[in-house]
């Protein structure tokens, strides 16, 4: 085998192993975890903003308000990005519903219901409690089997106006940049 031949065999396996690699990223909302900001936003725009572009107040974060998705209505949406210096990560989506601290059961039955849903298509891993309310963790982080990708939860947090509110969510996770690295 020549040498020529040798160097595109190893160049066509390292895009073999990089196309393969990208392939197994989730797409949740037509956006694949590792996208960069600019490819979301487009994306996403055109999905949760009627194809007009957005007015972002975060560069690193892309937040749509009154959103469907999954059969479901959510007060807002974030997609969170990392960035190495040079290019930035999607690494996180939250679907977010708001409740009265008084509507309880409102905001649990919505996180079951949410919960039903997605264990149709993602593997139930574990559920515990936090604050006195339940939540559930499916799937498998892509960059680590051994974690969880979903987290269905209830929790009472203060909204932007300083009110405490319950909040119903479902988000999905993964790290594409270690924190150890930027030490």
């Amino acid at each position: 085998m020549t040498y020529g031949m040798r160097k595109f065999l190893v160049l066509f396996g390292l895009l073999f192993a990089l196309t393969v690699n990208a392939q197994q990223m989730p797409s949740i909302a037509g956006v694949t975890f590792g996208w960069s900001y600019s490819s979301c936003k487009r994306v996403l725009d055109n999905r949760f903003n009627n194809g007009e572009s957005s007015y972002q107040s975060y560069s690193d974060e892309l937040s749509y308000y009154n959103v469907s998705f999954g059969g479901y209505r959510f007060n807002y949406v974030n997609f969170d990005f990392q960035s190495d210096g040079s290019r930035t990560y999607l690494y996180y989506i939250s679907f977010v519903c708001s409740f009265e601290v008084s509507d309880s059961k409102s905001a649990t039955s919505f996180r079951d219901s949410l919960y039903e849903t997605y264990k149709q298509k993602y593997e139930f891993r574990w559920s515990g409690e936090d604050d006195g309310y339940k939540y559930y963790v499916l799937g498998h982080d892509p960059h680590d089997p051994d974690n969880g990708f979903i987290i269905i939860s209830t929790m009472k947090s203060t909204n932007g106006k300083g009110e405490m509110k319950l909040f119903t969510s479902v988000s999905y996770t993964t790290s594409f940049i270690d924190p150890v690295d930027e030490i």
